[in-house]
């Protein structure tokens, strides 16, 4: 159970109201800030990224990384974990991912439609948040989440 009455509430997820689900994370894209929203109803603030940028978060032990960058630099903390997610992944300035180990896992938040490829019109507006849309490994094996289209669990995984 979590508390979802908070002054900066997380959305609700595929329970209802105060309850939790490992899938139930998404991060808010706001002119000013990122904001990851855990499946335990914490709210994480982030300064906004450039594609290719990473950030860490000390109170939470969390990396945030924005694909759009082939590889991080040499000696960087997540080089080796970066190095190992596949390109599509790495290179597409859509997808944020989230991580608390250099050892992954790597939690990827996009969109739950396809996500664009760089060459692609966009639609306009973008849409303001990213779900969880899949996991990758340290290895770069990735599980992808399918999420319903439409009825009582329209857009959470099943």
């Amino acid at each position: 159970y979590s508390s979802y009455r908070t002054r900066t509430p997380a959305p609700v997820g595929v329970f209802g109201p105060g309850w939790k689900a490992p899938s139930d994370i998404r991060l808010q894209l706001r002119d000013d800030a990122l904001v990851l929203n855990d499946n335990g109803g914490r709210s994480i603030h982030f300064e906004p990224l450039l594609p290719g940028e990473a950030v860490y978060s000390r109170s939470e032990s969390m990396w945030l990384v924005r694909g759009g960058k082939a590889a991080q630099p040499d000696g960087h903390t997540l080089a080796r974990l970066w190095g190992a997610l596949p390109p599509d992944i790495r290179l597409s300035p859509h997808l944020y991912l989230a991580t608390n180990s250099a050892q992954g896992p790597w939690w990827i938040l996009g969109w739950s439609e396809r996500v664009p490829g760089a060459e692609d019109v966009l639609p306009a507006p973008l849409p303001p948040y990213r779900v969880l849309t899949g996991l990758a490994d340290r290895f770069g094996r990735t599980l992808t989440y399918r999420r319903e289209a439409a009825g009582d669990l329209a857009g959470e995984i099943t």
